[in-house]
């Protein structure tokens, strides 16, 4: 093989476990760590409920399992106000979160650095949230 090509070789080789690397993390549930920020806005006509400022952190990715923890705040007058932490099972092949809860069933799709899904009431399996956060960025720091 002359220089070049290998060279070319070299180069694909190392772009491609690059992005297998990537994939991996990805698949993994890894990239869910962080915090997450947005809103959760009410359904239908229930007068006891508000839309709210939420921030969602997750600490650890799934484990073997798919198991994952949420922790939940809300934003009330400006001030940081802890709602809890709820257990999820993470469908990697879906990439899909779901949690079950006295009052009924979260569902959260992952699609890149956005979490958007519902809160399912039961028995009568109507939806009364809606929610969508983004992932912060992290701060980048100076030198």
């Amino acid at each position: 093989m002359s220089i070049l090509r290998t060279r070319v070789f070299a180069v694909a080789v190392i772009a491609l476990l690059a992005g297998a690397g990537a994939a991996t993390a990805d698949e993994d549930g890894s990239g869910l760590v962080g915090r997450w920020t947005g809103d959760s806005i009410c359904v239908g006509n229930r007068p006891a409920c508000k839309n709210e400022s939420v921030i969602y952190r997750i600490a650890k990715p799934p484990d073997r399992e798919g198991r994952i923890t949420i922790e939940a705040d809300k934003i009330v007058d400006g001030s940081i106000v802890y709602m809890g932490a709820i257990e999820f099972k993470y469908d990697r092949g879906s990439k899909t979160l779901v949690a079950q809860v006295p009052v009924g069933v979260w569902r959260l799709t992952v699609a890149e650095d956005i979490l958007e899904g519902t809160l399912t009431l039961a028995p009568e399996n109507s939806v009364v949230r809606r929610v969508k956060v983004s992932k912060e960025k992290p701060a980048r720091r100076s030198s």
